[in-house]
């Protein structure tokens, strides 16, 4: 599972749009914390989607924070940074 962060409303609606026509669907989820120290808007989404979401990033020059990969640690869910 991945989670992606995003800063803006509005590049955050259009990779959600574009990814559910490609295919895949990305799940909005509150922002886990001590990532993000500003309003952001964070989705889980599928390794199966990985490449379709790096694509619409950078095909829509939508601005992040970051692509998290979600691992376990000690017992508890952890974020590891990918991109």
């Amino acid at each position: 599972m991945y989670l992606v962060i995003v800063y803006s409303p509005q590049q955050a609606q259009l990779l959600q749009t574009r990814a559910q026509t490609s295919g895949c669907s990305l799940i909005r989820t509150p922002t886990p914390r001590g990532i993000v120290q500003t309003c952001a808007y964070s989705y889980y989404f599928d390794e199966t989607c990985f490449e379709t979401v790096k694509k619409m990033l950078k095909l829509y020059n939508i601005k992040i924070h970051g692509i998290y990969k979600k691992v376990e640690m000690f017992g508890k869910d952890s974020y590891q940074r990918i991109l």
